[in-house]
């Protein structure tokens, strides 16, 4: 979608496989790297900003073909924290089938051990992107007079803002990370110390960025003065500094900008935030996002969303890779809504509003579910919230415009394992196949961008820290129009989706039984604003036909009242319900679970109701106690003996 692309310098030697800082190899802390590229090259005015754009590539790493910049597989390391932030959580499962990256079967059931892979894997790509990012502080204070007051400020501006982002994903995820800066000597640093080191790097080098970046950008992926503060206020946020987040958050609110100059709103229809054709200049939602580009000339799937590469329905489907990355039940039952329109944060695995605990699919518990060419009938008496279906593909809705969600037909093991559902927001609309998809490679690649922090987000956030103050009514305001935007008709997933692939789009049953089939052929009938799938036999036979209604009719959503918002803990629990929902699958969830102190309780609900449903998740998994990822083991044992010493996470000791 953007501008900032992989380009090969110097002898064809890519710049971003040879950082100046840390290594190619296992310790990221003391080696020196191989294949880098010297100061005496880089030490330009050319050189900073090609190394500017290394360390904007740094948020997405990835080399060609799908590695990682630190090795390994680019999923392992993905900007969105798939396996970390939801997988572990209780929005969503690994997915595919029991034996395919079994290390993310531990995650998933909270067996977590130092030894896992992904965590080194994860702390090797994050510390390559803080050495970038210092690899351009460096040369950009040798060469500063090169350039303008204005230009260096707003280059150090950027590489301070990547830093304190990737630092802040290090600490979510590990909590004690040694801290190297460009004016580190030694990169053998220990993460025991005494003080608090972290959140004041993260807050000094956001409160630069925000004081010396612009708000029009040369590119719009990149970071401007308002997604500085906003990160600003999300780290007080998580900090509990309450008082110095809505400072910050109303900021933004009231004056805040996209780096092309749209003053912050809401997107007025839900499913723009994640479609590559919407995705653009005008996106008025994105505080940040980390840009995927589909088809750019590389021959790779370097510059797309390579991290998500297993993360797509298989079987019967068009994206050939993997079956991972499958949302919950219990994710899907939160979606639902009682008569006033609202959710039952507290009681959303329960019967009620004509609803059964569990809502109807085509997985029976434990048994099979039914064979994709059985009749299903999509529930009809259910409410819910619409944002459901642009965030889980289920049977008989449409799947963005690639037809009707088949059930079984996307999975890759059986529906007992995993569930038949599959994530929607990364998937690129078929329509937009020429900028959505990248097939460079057996895996697919999406040019679908990464909301790393949308305005919705910002709005929920400060929604929570109004709460902690006392103001209820700031609260409920912010909440509702994250609902408002959700209730609006014109985004509402509907049955015309499936118009473009469909064999045909008729106006009668006659007409409908006229045509020819094959087996999971579709056709849309106008006159009913139905979809049928042929499931075989003879297509001159209503009864060979599976009919899907328009999901609309299940649609039900509203605002909150004040008199929802009285108490502050009930409060509370609304707004991090809204956040379950509006920012379903997109990386949040478990940080969030564990800032609030929920986790275990939740956790614990989770896997007793998911475990009942699929046997990936068993109901005696328990949550592992743990508000923090162990250190990888890896680098503790590389680091031993040396005056960086790693310490392990007390949790893990």
């Amino acid at each position: 979608m953007y501008e900032l692309r992989y380009e090969p310098v110097i002898g064809g030697v890519l710049l971003l496989i040879v950082p100046l800082f840390m290594t190619g190899c296992d310790s990221f802390l003391s080696e020196q790297p191989k294949g880098q590229v010297g100061g005496e090259v880089l030490e330009s005015r050319n050189g900073v900003q090609t190394a500017l754009i290394g360390a904007y590539n740094g948020l997405n790493p990835v080399e060609p073909p799908q590695n990682g910049i630190a090795g390994g597989n680019a999923w392992r390391s993905d900007p969105a924290n798939w396996a970390f932030g939801a997988v572990a959580s209780d929005l969503a499962q690994k997915g595919s089938e029991p034996t395919d990256q079994a290390p993310v079967n531990n995650i998933m059931q909270h067996r977590w051990q130092p030894t896992n892979g992904y965590f080194n894997a994860l702390w090797k790509n994050r510390f390559e992107g803080v050495s970038r990012a210092n690899s351009v502080l460096e040369t950009l204070n040798a060469v500063r007079g090169e350039f303008s007051e204005s230009e260096a400020n707003r280059i150090e501006g950027e590489a301070r803002f990547i830093r304190a982002y990737i630092y802040f994903d290090l600490k979510k995820n590990f909590g004690n990370v040694p801290l190297i800066t460009e004016e580190s000597e030694n990169f053998a640093q220990p993460n025991n110390v005494q003080e608090e080191i972290i959140w004041p790097q993260i807050e000094s080098d956001l409160e630069f960025a925000m004081n010396n970046l612009p708000t029009v950008m040369p590119d719009q992926a990149r970071a401007n003065k308002w997604a500085a503060e906003a990160f600003l206020a999300k780290a007080h946020l998580y900090q509990e500094e309450w008082e110095d987040a809505l400072e910050h958050f109303e900021n933004v609110i009231q004056n805040g900008q996209t780096s092309t100059g749209v003053p912050y709103e809401l997107e007025e229809q839900y499913y723009y935030n994640f479609n590559s054709q919407r995705q653009g200049a005008d996106w008025s939602e994105n505080v940040f996002a980390i840009e995927m580009t589909a088809n750019d000339g590389t021959g790779s799937l370097a510059n797309s969303w390579a991290g998500y590469v297993l993360n797509y329905p298989f079987g019967a489907s068009p994206f050939q890779c993997c079956g991972f990355f499958q949302p919950s039940h219990d994710l899907v039952s939160s979606f639902k809504t009682d008569s006033d329109g609202l959710p039952r944060p507290d009681g959303f695995t329960e019967a009620f509003n004509g609803m059964q605990e569990v809502i109807k699919n085509d997985q029976t518990i434990k048994d099979g579910g039914l064979a994709a060419d059985e009749k299903f009938t999509p529930p009809t008496g259910a409410s819910f919230d619409p944002r459901l279906d642009w965030t889980v593909g289920r049977r008989g809705v449409p799947y963005l415009d690639h037809g009707p969600h088949p059930g079984k037909r996307y999975d890759r093991a059986g529906s007992d394992y995993a569930g038949h559902y599959h994530a929607v927001k990364h998937v690129w609309w078929d329509r937009n196949s020429g900028t959505g998809w990248n097939d460079n490679a057996f895996f697919p690649g999406s040019g679908v961008d990464y909301p790393a922090m949308r305005f919705a987000d910002v709005l929920l956030m400060a929604a929570e820290a109004e709460i902690e103050v006392g103001s209820m009514q700031n609260a409920l305001d912010y909440v509702n129009r994250v609902r408002e935007r959700a209730a609006n008709p014109d985004g509402y997933v509907e049955n015309s989706q499936n118009n473009a692939q469909a064999l045909a789009v008729v106006g009668s049953e006659s007409a409908l039984l006229n045509t020819n089939p094959q087996p999971f052929d579709w056709v849309v009938r106008e006159d009913e604003n139905a979809t049928y799938v042929f499931l075989g036999g003879d297509p001159s036979d209503i009864d060979s036909w599976n009919r899907y209604p328009d999901p609309v009719q299940n649609y039900n959503i509203d605002t909150y009242t004040m008199s929802e918002f009285t108490s502050g803990a009930g409060a509370e629990r609304k707004v991090h319900f809204e956040r379950k929902l509006e920012l379903a699958l997109e990386g949040h969830r478990m940080y969030d679970l564990w800032r609030w102190g929920r986790a275990e309780t939740r956790m614990n609900e989770y896997f007793e109701y998911q475990g009942a449903l699929t046997q990936d998740v068993r109901t005696d998994n328990d949550y592992r106690g743990a508000n923090v990822y162990p250190i990888p083991q890896t680098q503790i044992d590389i680091s031993s003996g040396g005056e960086g010493e790693l310490t392990q996470n007390p949790q893990y000791q």
